[in-house]
């Protein structure tokens, strides 16, 4: 159980650094534009922080100076990176698969 534990920690770590970067953009968000706070936008925008920084952060060497800091910022700029992602990776998938010539 230990050893489980132990991996699952390991596995978390990005995410979870991540995830105070997504903190961090919901409060600046919400002070910013003058917004009421909502646990669960808050609780999204924190599985969203998380998903970036562990699907993104492996490519960040760990021993990287500031690596913390780079996963952080992927948490803060989730959304936006997200969606580069996502046009990027749709604009290839028509490219290879023909689907977006319709």
């Amino acid at each position: 159980m230990e050893k489980l534990l132990q991996e699952f920690s390991e596995w978390a770590k990005l995410g979870l650094l991540a995830s105070f970067g997504g903190m961090a953009s919901y409060v600046y968000i919400m002070v910013r534009k003058n917004k009421k706070f909502h646990w669960f936008t808050f609780l999204a925008n924190l599985l969203i922080a998380f998903f970036v920084g562990k699907a993104l952060g492996g490519f960040i060497p760990a021993d990287a100076s500031n690596a913390t800091g780079w996963v952080m910022l992927l948490g803060f700029l989730a959304h936006p990176i997200l969606d580069r992602v996502e046009d990027k990776f749709l604009a290839r998938l028509d490219k290879i698969t023909g689907f977006g010539d319709n």
